[in-house]
């Protein structure tokens, strides 16, 4: 890709790290869930295709509708803008909305991936970690559609009269 940072040294090593982390299992199996929820999928199977399939922001930002219905109202089509700046700064807004909404949907700070991240394609894994925790969330908030993830665990309180604590040593 020609956007993508080659570098070398110190760098390049951050880089391979990173592209060492990026897994094909989970590629197919998220590729399968956008098709499955009817947002298409890559041309192709590799990191450059899954790159390319959700670098624009639109699929992401479907993705989130399809969740939550009319969850991102303005969705931009960059293939209308001729000056590639524009374009590129209209990419980065749909996904910066998806990103916006998924942690309005639950999705914690921390499992976010950054914009850059996708755009660049500097590190895939983390856009497949934001992914599966989305899917995570879907399926814990009773989404009736396809799923993929682990269901996000519940709380459980408990809650204990001082009698029950006194008998079980806890008070």
């Amino acid at each position: 890709m020609a956007n993508k940072v080659q570098g070398y040294g110190f760098s390049k090593e951050v880089a391979d790290r990173l592209d060492s982390k990026y897994r094909q299992d989970d590629e197919k199996e998220l590729n399968e869930w956008f098709s499955d929820l009817g947002l298409g999928q890559p041309i192709g199977p590799g990191k450059d295709n899954f790159q390319q399939f959700l670098m624009d922001g639109q699929v992401l930002c479907s993705l989130a509708n399809k969740l939550e219905p009319g969850a991102i109202k303005k969705v931009h089509d960059p293939s209308k803008i001729k000056i590639a700046a524009m374009r590129s700064m209209k990419c980065q807004e749909n996904i910066s909305f998806f990103l916006k909404w998924a942690r309005s949907y639950g999705l914690n700070e921390t499992d976010a991936f950054q914009t850059v991240y996708l755009y660049e394609g500097t590190n895939m894994s983390s856009v497949q970690i934001t992914l599966f925790k989305i899917g995570s969330l879907a399926l814990s908030k009773g989404f009736s559609g396809p799923t993929i993830g682990v269901k996000v665990s519940q709380g459980n309180k408990r809650n204990f009269t001082e009698e029950q604590m006194r008998a079980g040593g806890g008070g």
